[in-house]
C-alpha cells in the first residue's frame, strides 16, 4: 500500500489523517520531524506527504522541481514522489482562496495586514496579490512593522493571522487586538483549533466578519490528494469532510 504523510514539527494535535482518511486515504501518517531528520526522511519510500511549520521553505532544497504557485509563492506544503524526483507544490493558496470566499472576506482594494514572516505568511502576501489588494503589510517581531508599532496602521481593513499564537493548548492568547484598527472589516485566522481562536471571538463581539482555517486546511488537503492519487475529487467533499470532521 502507498505511504503518505505528513511532516512538521510539533504535530500532536494534527486532525490531518483524519481530513485524508475522509477524502479516502487510509494509509496516511504524521511524521514529526527534527530538522536534522529531513535528509533521511526524503529518501523514504513515501509516495507523497504535505508540509507544515516550520518546513515549508526548509523542504525546498530537496525537491527536483517546484511547480505551479509554489515557484511564486516560495513556501511547499504538498510533495509527490515521481520515477524523476520529488516534485513541490502549494495547495495552501487554493486552500486560503476558497476559505477567505466562503466567510466572504474580500481582501480585492483593502489594506490587508499579515501578521507573521513564515511560509504561510508567504502564502497569504500571494492570495491578497492576485486578489487585488490595495496594500500588503507582513508584521514580524523583528520587522520594521512588528507588534510594538503596528497599531499605527490604522488604514487596515483585513486581517490574516499565520502564527501559532491563539492556537491549542495555549488559547488565551491574540497576536494582536482587533479593537485597536479602527477600519477593520474582516478577520482571517489560519488556525484550526481551537474552532474560534480568542482572535476570531473579538473580531466577531466588535461586529468584524472572522473565520478560523479549518477551510483553508481540508480545501488544501482536497487539492493535495488530487495531486498524490493523480485525479480529481469532487468540490462537494469539503462540506462533507466538515460535517463528519471530530477535533
Amino acid at each position: 500500500m502507498e505511504q503518505f504523510g505528513l511532516i512538521g514539527n510539533p504535530l500532536v494535535h494534527s486532525v490531518s489523517p483524519a481530513i485524508h482518511n475522509l477524502l479516502g486515504i487510509d494509509n496516511y501518517k504524521l511524521f514529526p520531524l527534527e530538522e536534522n531528520e529531513l535528509p533521511s526522511f526524503v529518501e523514504k519510500d513515501i509516495k507523497g506527504f504535505n508540509v507544515t511549520i516550520p518546513y515549508k521553505e526548509k523542504i525546498i532544497p530537496y525537491l527536483k522541481e517546484i511547480k505551479g504557485a509554489a515557484k511564486e509563492i516560495g513556501a511547499v506544503n504538498t510533495v509527490v514522489r515521481t520515477k524523476s524526483g520529488l516534485i513541490g507544490y502549494n495547495t495552501d493558496a487554493d486552500g486560503m482562496i476558497y476559505a477567505l470566499k466562503r466567510a466572504e472576506i474580500s481582501l480585492k482594494n483593502k489594506n490587508v495586514l499579515i501578521l507573521g514572516t513564515g511560509g504561510t505568511s508567504k502564502t497569504a502576501a500571494y492570495v491578497a496579490e492576485i486578489s487585488g489588494a490595495k496594500s500588503i503589510t507582513k508584521v514580524g517581531r523583528t520587522s520594521e512593522i512588528n507588534y510594538n508599532n503596528v497599531y499605527s496602521l490604522t488604514a487596515t481593513e483585513i486581517i490574516i493571522n499565520t502564527t501559532p499564537v491563539g492556537m491549542y493548548p495555549i488559547t488565551d492568547a491574540m497576536p494582536v487586538d482587533p479593537k485597536k484598527f479602527p477600519a477593520l472589516k474582516g478577520i482571517f485566522d489560519c488556525i484550526y483549533n481551537p474552532k474560534e481562536t480568542l482572535l476570531v471571538n473579538e473580531g466577531k463581539k466588535n461586529g468584524v466578519n472572522a473565520a478560523n482555517g479549518i477551510f483553508m486546511l481540508i480545501e488544501q488537503a482536497r487539492k493535495a490528494e488530487e495531486l498524490f492519487l493523480n485525479k480529481s475529487l469532487s468540490p462537494s467533499l469539503i462540506e462533507k469532510v466538515f460535517d463528519n470532521l471530530k477535533f
